[in-house]
């Protein structure tokens, strides 16, 4: 059996030095591994080499792909074995059926590893279908997914935070439609602080508990970088946020939702919790390829 495991890697460092790979983000490398025995609990005989897909599509933006090969557990870290990771000649194309858009490879320092494909001719767009076709050496994989409609945020609002004068909550209401099922994923960003969107804690959700009902949320902020020493899920009162709420599909629900069980359970991301994640990637290969509707505010403490 085949068990899958994140390393959560920074995208707050702009060069390849060695301190990168101690910070650790919400975008992932993940590893295979297999059933025991080493001292991790792993057969490294048993270890296959597979692309990683980590892919998306957001409401009105262009599609942003990037691609990693996986390592086994107990590889050495260090800068030499994330360059080696990298995909940088692979042929990306997202089709909406009607136009294909082949994405183009470049360095960008607000990732990391500081790659991406990123398309220039299809916008994301509720309710249509997107797929993904990856090229690279013996590998060709595919994905599919759909944007589903947005919802918007009716109500942002803050309060101070119990206990600590310094910091501030933020919470937003919105109406869940109730002829849909609904997934939803939280992202906070805090300006001057954040290269981009952090995923929330907490911050994936499904509508079982709330179907058609309006909902208000205490909204976590994202932890950046793991580990991390004086966590808080708060925000200082001199930050301003960008809140967004994100619908995505059954499969990017259920891909995140893994993804944070992980990080959670595992509390180390090095150490790896017995739990497959889901992914929609065919062909060989592993990840996410995601839709997203997305609604974004911004709020500040007065």
């Amino acid at each position: 059996m085949h068990y899958i495991r994140l390393f959560l890697l920074s995208a707050g460092c702009l060069n390849f030095e060695k301190t990168m790979i101690k910070k650790l983000l919400y975008i992932f490398t993940i590893i295979v591994f297999t059933s025991c025995v080493n001292k991790f609990g792993f057969d490294e005989d048993e270890f296959q080499e597979r692309l990683v897909v980590e892919g998306y599509i957001e409401e009105g933006e262009y599609p942003i792909v990037m691609l990693t090969t996986n390592k086994p557990l107990g590889t050495e870290s260090s800068v030499e074995t994330v360059k080696d990771m990298i995909i940088r000649w692979a042929k990306v194309v997202v089709s909406d059926g009607e136009t294909e858009d082949i994405l183009i490879g470049r360095i960008d320092d607000n990732y990391f590893p500081p790659f991406i494909y990123k398309g220039t001719k299809i916008k994301g767009e509720a309710g249509k279908t997107y797929q993904l076709k990856v090229i690279y050496a013996q590998y060709e994989l595919t994905a599919q997914t759909t944007i589903p409609p947005s919802v918007p945020i009716d109500n942002i609002y803050c309060n101070d935070a119990p206990e600590n004068d310094s910091l501030y909550q933020i919470h937003i209401d919105f109406n869940d439609p109730a002829e849909q099922k609904n997934y939803y994923k939280v992202y906070t960003q805090v300006l001057h602080k954040n290269k981009k969107f952090v995923p929330a804690l907490g911050g994936n959700l499904n509508d079982n508990l709330f179907n058609g009902q309006q909902v208000s949320i205490k909204i976590n902020q994202g932890i950046e970088q793991l580990p991390a020493e004086n966590i808080h899920t708060d925000f200082y009162k001199e930050d301003t946020v960008r809140v967004k709420l994100c619908t995505v599909p059954k499969e990017g629900f259920e891909f995140w939702k893994g993804y944070e069980n992980e990080v959670v359970n595992g509390q180390n991301p090095l150490t790896p919790a017995n739990k497959n994640l889901k992914s929609n990637i065919q062909g060989g290969g592993i990840g996410i390829w995601c839709g997203y509707g997305k609604s974004i505010y911004y709020i500040r403490y007065k």
